[in-house]
């Protein structure tokens, strides 16, 4: 499919505003808006920012629900060339603080589950009065190599934050069109790893995958992820979903343990999805499913995973999980 990408993101509607104004744009929990009602409320966000004394390059902090408000939001953020920080709702008040720190935003869009005080928070009514105002924002020249979005990761139980151009954001979309068969009428949730693309040439993304002979790319895991269980690769997403395809297991984590013989050896955490759990059941399955050196050798039963304020898996916590339960065979 040729796919024709706008240089900033302000102008990713125009094409569809040409072309179908009254077509569905975006369905939400409180509704649907056509690309023409997402244009006009675009224009109404960028109004009420600019009236707080958003101006380019300043960062505007959104802890909103995922619901049309925070789509014209950061639409509105993003044609007066402001750079859009989402901060999660689920996160406790300490790491939305962490989060809105390393941002430093001049405005915060403030949801009902944010735990944020401080005195660049606007709460729902007053941004609903604002944009109600429908007030217009002057024009901005938008350059596609500046700042656009911040993405926040954590490594070492630090949050980092990460701008990405307007080309960078606007690229996973592009990407998206041109390989998952998006058109008008599909309805579907898709994504794309943000990665740091504002610069020409190879981009070390910390996966390992394989590309076929399509030209498909299939990701197997994180590199730091994979096993080395004497000097064969385990990556652990492939044996966990083995595991999870059986009824019993609510959810499952592959971690490493280290083995004086082999370097590393492969261990499964696993939690229940009811009161008994046949450990062997589980081994046997993986017997018949994956090559030998990939079953997992020990076990553990666990009442929950660990996991972060997002959902993940703590995966630096899975080791001292895993205890030395061997089912028969898996030696």
């Amino acid at each position: 499919m040729d796919v024709t990408v706008p240089n900033v993101i302000a102008g990713v509607l125009d094409a569809a505003l040409a072309s179908r104004p009254s077509a569905t744009a975006i369905e939400a929990v409180s509704g649907a808006w056509s690309y023409a009602e997402l244009d006009h409320q675009a224009r109404r966000a960028a109004g009420a920012l600019w009236s707080l004394g958003v101006r380019p390059g300043h960062r505007v902090a959104a802890c909103l629900p995922n619901d049309l408000d925070i789509v014209a939001a950061f639409h509105g953020a993003q044609r007066i060339g402001a750079v859009w920080a989402g901060i999660g709702e689920a996160l406790a008040g300490s790491e939305q603080q962490e989060l809105h720190d390393l941002c430093d935003p001049t405005v915060v869009l403030a949801g009902p589950r944010c735990r944020l005080s401080s005195p660049d928070c606007v709460d729902p009514d007053r941004w609903a009065g604002l944009v109600a105002r429908d007030e217009a924002a002057p024009r901005v020249e938008l350059d596609a190599g500046a700042p656009a979005g911040i993405a926040f990761t954590r490594t070492s139980g630090r949050s980092k934050a990460v701008a990405h151009s307007q080309r960078n954001l606007l690229l996973p979309g592009a990407v998206l069109v041109a390989t998952r068969g998006w058109g008008p009428g599909l309805r579907k949730g898709d994504s794309f790893p943000l990665t740091i693309l504002n610069e020409p040439g190879p981009v070390p993304t910390g996966d390992v995958g394989t590309v076929d002979g399509d030209g498909w790319l299939t990701v197997l895991d994180r590199k730091k992820l994979v096993i080395i269980r004497g000097g064969a690769n385990v990556y652990p997403l492939e044996v966990e979903r083995v595991i999870a395809a059986h009824p019993d297991v609510a959810r499952v984590a592959v971690c490493a343990v280290p083995d004086d013989r082999l370097g590393q050896r492969v261990a499964a955490v696993v939690e229940s999805a009811g009161p008994a759990l046949d450990l062997e059941a589980l081994a046997g399955l993986c017997r018949r499913e994956l090559s030998p050196y990939k079953v997992p050798e020990i076990w553990s039963q666990v009442d929950a995973l660990p996991v972060n304020a997002m959902g993940k898996v703590q995966r630096a916590r899975l080791p001292e999980l895993a205890d030395p339960q061997r089912p028969p065979g898996t030696a």
